[in-house]
């Protein structure tokens, strides 16, 4: 999601063509999708807990939410229009953001009165790969002198992510002697 925070624009200019002005309009699409995502998916995971308990609606909304985007960031790369190109990456961040209520309960799941450290290490860890996505983005443009790689680049990484989740226990609560 990183990408989209520092890039998008730029891309948008660059290989889409469009003026900085059309550029910082159509760069807002995703984020707006992201708030509906990032609402969507908190809601979805409360919802399936009674269903399904807390690990598998916990694992659910992630595992759909990364699995969207790992389709949709490479089909976005590669659409014929600038404005399909738009609306895919538009899919793949609302999806990703599908994560981010879920990505914010374990730590309290798991956490119990550590909760608040649970949260501070995965925001830590979280800002520094923004910080490093944002360099590895400017490296893979550079190196291959294309923008389709970096969008390769992040549904492969969302696929890992995908596949974390799937280990991922918020049953199991971190013990403080583990902290």
């Amino acid at each position: 999601v990183w990408i989209f925070f520092t890039w998008f624009p730029t891309y948008l200019v660059e290989t889409r063509h469009f003026s900085l002005v059309e550029a910082g309009f159509w760069s807002s699409l995703p984020l707006v999708a992201a708030v509906v995502g990032n609402s969507i998916g908190g809601w979805a995971s409360d919802r399936l807990i009674g269903r399904v308990g807390l690990r598998r609606a916990r694992r659910r909304v992630a595992v759909v939410g990364f699995g969207i985007a790992v389709v949709f960031l490479p089909l976005g790369a590669v659409a014929p229009t600038a404005v399909s190109a738009v609306a895919c990456f538009a899919v793949a961040v609302g999806s990703l953001e599908l994560t981010t209520g879920v990505s914010w309960a374990v730590p309290v799941d798991i956490g119990g009165d550590w909760a608040g450290t649970v949260s501070a290490l995965m925001n830590t860890c979280g800002n520094v790969g923004g910080m490093l996505s944002a360099m590895a983005v400017g490296w893979i443009v550079e190196a291959s002198g294309r923008w389709e790689p970096v969008f390769v680049v992040a549904a492969v990484a969302c696929l890992l992510a995908a596949a974390c989740w799937l280990r991922i226990d918020p049953e199991e609560p971190v013990a403080a002697t583990e902290l």
